[in-house]
């Protein structure tokens, strides 16, 4: 102990008098550590975690195929998908919507679904107070609502007796009947408010395509067996409504999957391979920086060898620096991590599924210890075996020389053809990707964008009932904002081109078949 206590303090002391080696050697390490730390957190929470659901493997969401197309359920579709199958325990339908909520005189939009009966049953949530929605108050569709914990502590201060009281929502009066945990995110994270979903008119057509149905799959059924089942259902309602069915089948995944959109994954584990290749660069720069520093420190080593210090106690304070200084890089490695964390939410933004599960999980601090670790045997060992095994006359003979031994000069060469291949890599990828982004901020979609401005509305449905309702309201707005100064025109539409989002109805063309092409 006394040994290393003294190796540690040589060390400290050798650090301190080489300030740029140490900042460059700890912030590389920091930059290769942290990023990936950073990464693999987000992929670790938002990829590869289980949903916070009892049984999460057993959930998965049903749509209709059509070709290439998938669409969520028809309201008669589900409830003939939900009665006539053998593969699922229970199954609930939902549709996400827009909820305007108005607290004294303010009002705002907030987002939320609407949902049947089974929904908390099939996803196993329970209330933390009050209770979930009955049968009559399902089907009668009346104005109730569940809140999350986190939405009734903010717009609510936390009222104690928010249970029972009303609220206005959509306009209109609507009881609180319970109150969900803020750890219940589905369908997506800034949902915040349930309320019973009983489609009307239009919305009740079986062409109307607007429901996503949940199931939770009975013991023992798989996914196979699940899309096998299903489908039957699916091909029989073909035949039964022709009209409206010809050609729809069914679609079953996990609700892991449906959940996470397959282009963020993807771009997650690009990135990962891609701070991979940097941390590998990382540990061949630092290794090439204890190389340099150690050619000049040739002559120190060879005076401790001739007074007697033997090859294990000199490989001992070369380990001993190495440790240190990817301490100093872990601890830097922190804050690289937090950023790269809080970057990458703040980047996909409501893209990013789950973002209040992202935290550090202790197995990652794990890994990622054990990594710093061997990076430390790594790089104390590079330099280590690098000794000059020569007599004192001949370091001293060679003390002035930039150059070192072959040996040394040999494992430089190594390490940064190294780097410079793993950078070659990394420029070409990234270059690749700079010019398919710019290509795609330049792609002609056939709208002037210059000095345009959008904006999204969203009306209560208890007031705008019906489209005359809708319409009248837009021609007012569009009058109103284009008499403010400096605008030159306005309109509305319900749908902005080239928006990522579209209308699941059946459309046909007068004069064609129904579903041509």
């Amino acid at each position: 102990m006394g040994s290393l206590l003294q190796d540690l303090r040589h060390a400290i002391r050798g650090l301190a008098r080489s300030p740029g080696f140490t900042a460059a050697a700890v912030l590389t390490l920091a930059l290769g550590i942290g990023l990936n730390a950073g990464i693999f957190t987000v992929i670790n929470s938002v990829v590869l975690g289980s949903l916070p659901l009892p049984d999460p493997d057993s959930l998965v969401v049903v749509s209709e195929r059509t070709g290439a197309f998938e669409t969520p359920t028809s309201w008669p579709d589900f409830l003939d998908l939900r009665d006539g199958n053998h593969v699922l325990e229970s199954a609930a339908a939902f549709t996400r919507g827009p909820f305007v909520f108005r607290s004294g005189s303010e009002a705002r939009n907030v987002k939320g679904s609407y949902v049947t009966r089974e929904y908390f049953s099939t996803l196993g949530v329970m209330p933390i107070a009050g209770r979930v929605f009955d049968a009559s108050e399902a089907e009668a569709g009346k104005s109730v609502a569940l809140l999350r914990e986190d939405f009734w502590r903010t717009a609510l201060d936390a009222d104690p007796g928010i249970v029972g009281k009303s609220i206005t929502v959509n306009g209109a009066s609507t009881d609180v009947i319970g109150l969900l945990p803020r750890s219940f995110r589905f369908p997506a994270d800034d949902s915040v408010i349930w309320m019973p979903l009983m489609p009307r008119g239009q919305q009740a057509d079986r062409g109307w395509h607007a429901f996503s149905m949940v199931g939770r799959l009975k013991s023992g059924v798989t996914l196979s067996q699940a899309q096998t089942g299903l489908q039957t259902v699916m091909q029989r309602l073909a035949r039964s409504y022709p009209d409206k069915n010809a050609g729809h089948g069914a679609s079953v995944r996990r609700l892991q999957d449906w959940s996470l959109d397959a282009a963020v994954r993807d771009r997650l584990v690009v990135l990962q391979v891609a701070v991979l290749m940097l941390y590998l660069m990382a540990c061949a720069n630092v290794s090439s920086l204890m190389l340099a520093r150690y050619s000049g420190r040739r002559l120190e080593f060879s005076i401790r060898a001739a007074l007697g210090a033997s090859r294990l106690r000199r490989l001992r304070q070369h380990l001993t620096e190495s440790v240190l200084l990817t301490v100093f890089g872990c601890v830097a490695a922190v804050g690289f991590a937090w950023g790269t964390v809080q970057f990458l939410v703040w980047l996909y933004g409501s893209r990013m599924p789950r973002a209040a599960e992202i935290s550090p999980d202790w197995r990652l601090v794990g890994v990622v210890a054990a990594g710093a670790v061997l990076v430390a045997l790594f790089l104390g060992l590079v330099t280590a075996l690098n000794q000059d095994a020569e007599n004192l006359a001949t370091s001293l003979r060679e003390s002035s020389r930039a150059t070192g031994n072959q040996r040394a000069v040999l494992t430089r060469k190594v390490l940064v053809g190294s780097q410079i291949a793993c950078a070659a890599l990394l420029l070409s990828v990234t270059g690749e990707v700079l010019q398919s982004f710019w290509s795609l901020l330049h792609v002609d979609i056939g709208v002037d964008r210059s000095h345009l401005l959008t904006m999204q509305i969203s009306l209560p449905s208890e007031k705008y009932r019906t489209g005359p309702d809708v319409a009248k309201f837009f021609e007012k707005a569009t009058d109103s904002v284009l008499s403010l100064p400096g605008v030159a025109s306005a309109a509305a539409i319900n749908m902005l081109p080239v928006a990522d989002w579209g209308f699941n109805g059946n459309v046909n063309v007068e004069g064609m078949p129904p579903h041509a092409q």
